[in-house]
């Protein structure tokens, strides 16, 4: 398979890790090709259609989008501008250092609103015109002040806009966090964060009740409230997640991502994978490629 593209933020345009284009000034700068290829993004960006309406994708999973949406593209995500004829608007590109500065709250971006795929869709549609308009407004905003000469509060003028804009929306959001105990929205992300460091060691969910001293139950119920699913079903997700994330990447193949993800033989990893897929990884990897 073809190397992955992978893009890391250039900081040869700006050194403050933030930048901000229009969609068609992107446009301009890269082929339709390097568009509708899928690829891989180092940093943080936030798609903001003000015209038209298309297909973007994220992470092997489709979004249909329009005017008056937001898109949220999460560091390390996989995606491609899928169908984006007679659109426009704005993208924000930033690292998780640019947010962290002075904004303690963010710690974790990954995991957080609006960033975890889990707690939140990652197309976000704006509620109304009128709401519409203020988040335009501070978009606006922020391209100015970016594109005037920069000063000593440049950097903090824009980490307070960019914060001000999750806010915003974070305030008509009926996000299932909102409505649920604290408790069990950190221990669900402690979840996921043992997940992401400790696949390759266990995908029993007795281990990770274990290690987050939680009981079977209690871990369960939170899966349900998030996800729908059981403790074991999101376990079984998450492992196909990372398994397509590793099968697309030229350096690894079959056997390797198998033995990344804890599975003894090659042959059991691609039963797993058929039967959560209804392909086998062979078949993802050719799909994909073309």
């Amino acid at each position: 398979m073809e190397q992955l593209p992978e893009y890391k933020f250039r900081f040869d345009r700006s050194n403050i890790g933030f930048e901000i284009q229009k969609i068609s000034y992107l446009f301009d700068k890269h082929r339709a090709l390097e568009r509708l290829r899928p690829h891989r993004l180092k940093f943080y960006a936030i798609i903001i259609p003000t015209v038209g309406e298309g297909i973007h994708e994220i992470n092997f999973k489709n979004y249909q989008f329009q005017k008056q949406d937001l898109i949220f593209i999460s560091k390390d995500d996989i995606h491609a501008w899928k169908k984006w004829k007679d659109s426009d608007g704005y993208i924000i590109l930033f690292t998780q250092e640019f947010l962290n500065q002075n904004q303690t709250s963010f710690n974790d971006l990954s995991y957080s609103f609006p960033f975890n795929p889990i707690l939140y869709n990652p197309l976000i549609q704006l509620k109304g015109e009128q709401f519409f308009s203020s988040i335009s407004s501070l978009i606006n905003l922020i391209y100015h002040e970016f594109n005037e000469a920069h000063h000593k509060e440049t950097k903090e003028i824009l980490q307070c806009l960019l914060r001000t804009i999750f806010l915003k929306i974070r305030s008509q959001s009926d996000s299932k966090e909102l409505d649920t105990n604290k408790k069990s929205t950190a221990l669900f992300i402690r979840l996921q964060q043992e997940l992401n460091g400790n696949l390759s060691i266990s995908r029993n969910a007795n281990d990770y009740c274990e290690k987050l001293n939680a009981s079977y139950k209690e871990l369960n119920e939170v899966c349900k409230t998030f996800t729908n699913k059981t403790v074991k079903a999101f376990i079984d997700e998450t492992t196909i997640f990372k398994a397509k994330k590793y099968l697309i990447e030229p350096d690894k193949n079959i056997s390797t991502t198998a033995y990344m993800l804890g599975f003894d033989e090659t042959t059991n990893f691609t039963k797993f994978f058929k039967k959560h897929t209804n392909q086998t990884p062979k078949q993802f990897i050719s799909k994909v490629s073309k």
